[in-house]
């Protein structure tokens, strides 16, 4: 059997080392956010994408999802959270657009909180759309998600990205 001295000094040490890198964690997160700006930036064009995602073993037009995240993934009421999503299309003719609807819901008890409806176009490469979602001071705590759907004629896209608010 271990000192008990020793024992309690070795789990405040590790206690110690998990708030370190809980803090620097949080710290990035912050530090992320601060560097993204809203709205919508092109990140790769359709030829650099078709050779990551194959493109030419696909059927045409090809698009998908690379990232749907939410940052920070745990908050306070009233906080503010980044939703990214970063989106690929690889034409089946240069400069094709598809054409659609982005519902963007945020869910709390399987129910929808806020829905945003829009008219939205996929463009050919890839591209980081990045918005800033404002939550109310009186959200109640536990598990969100912010759900997402595009749909269109020539396919549809859905993602699902949960999140906590904590209590306050």
């Amino acid at each position: 059997m271990g000192d008990p001295k020793i024992d309690r000094g070795r789990r405040a040490g590790a206690g110690a080392t998990l708030l370190a890198i809980a803090l620097a964690l949080s710290a990035c997160t912050t530090i992320q956010m601060k560097l993204r700006k809203p709205g919508v930036q092109h990140a790769a064009f359709a030829h650099e994408v078709e050779v990551e995602h194959k493109c030419s073993s696909r059927s045409l037009p090809y698009f998908t999802i690379e990232t749907n995240e939410i940052m920070p993934d745990h908050v306070k009421p009233g906080a503010e959270l980044n939703h990214r999503l970063i989106y690929v299309l690889c034409p089946s003719v240069p400069t094709e657009v598809i054409e659609g609807t982005l519902v963007t819901r945020i869910l709390h008890r399987a129910k929808a909180v806020t829905t945003d409806e829009i008219s939205f176009d996929l463009e050919e490469g890839r591209w980081i759309i990045d918005t800033f979602i404002a939550l109310p001071e009186n959200a109640p705590p536990g598990a969100y998600a912010l759900d997402l759907r595009f749909s269109s004629a020539k396919g549809n896209l859905t993602g699902s990205v949960p999140f906590v608010i904590e209590p306050q």
